[in-house]
């Protein structure tokens, strides 16, 4: 796929894609570590159905694009939501420097039975185990944008992540290094497996 972004405008083999959706600063908020910080705004956009010759039968391919910076201490994040229903989804990042930190839940999503937080590698797939909640963090000076490819069989649940203020753990930098500190809102975090 041949792709370049510029200023909220996405074009994939010389064709202008459409924008889905972009998530401004203040439909962050519920999730962030201080929901009263300044930062990029959007925070993010999203480009749907994206026509990608690597997209499997029946998957549906996406193009995010997250803002460089942080809102307040935070590095820009997506909000973060869980799977429900069957499949693995993949993420490739294609430009920038990014996180993605999954999370299994309990069953009544009220906390998390493991964590991972995995650096993402340019142009290696990721994926994200069936069952599984996610967020991408932004880690670089410049805008990362990554591609997911997702099955039919998979639908996304938002409002636990809503509830207990974002992911287990949030993603700051302290001394121009990215720090892991854990979410207060979570109770008996398990330890966090780092790749």
């Amino acid at each position: 796929m041949n792709w370049k972004y510029s200023d909220g405008q996405l074009w994939v083999d010389g064709h202008d894609r459409p924008l889905t959706y972009r998530k401004t600063l203040d439909e962050l908020r519920l999730v962030l570590a201080n929901p009263k910080a300044s930062g990029p705004d959007p925070a993010y956009w999203v480009f749907r159905d994206i026509k990608d010759p690597k997209t499997s039968k029946g998957e549906r391919s996406d193009v995010t694009v997250l803002a460089a910076g942080k809102i307040g201490q935070e590095y820009v994040k997506t909000h973060g939501h869980y799977h429900l229903g069957d499949g693995i989804e993949r993420y490739e990042l294609l430009q920038g420097n990014a996180m993605v930190l999954m999370q299994k839940p309990m069953f009544n999503f009220d906390g998390v039975e493991a964590v991972r937080l995995v650096r993402m590698p340019l142009g290696q797939l990721v994926e994200i185990p069936a069952g599984w909640g996610h967020s991408v963090i932004n880690i670089g000076d410049e805008e990362a944008v990554l591609e997911n490819f997702e099955p039919p069989t998979i639908s996304q649940l938002y409002s636990p992540y809503q509830k207990l203020h974002g992911s287990s753990y949030y993603v700051l930098e302290k001394d121009g290094q990215p720090s892991i500190e854990p979410n207060p809102n979570y109770k008996d975090l398990p330890k966090l497996q780092t790749y």
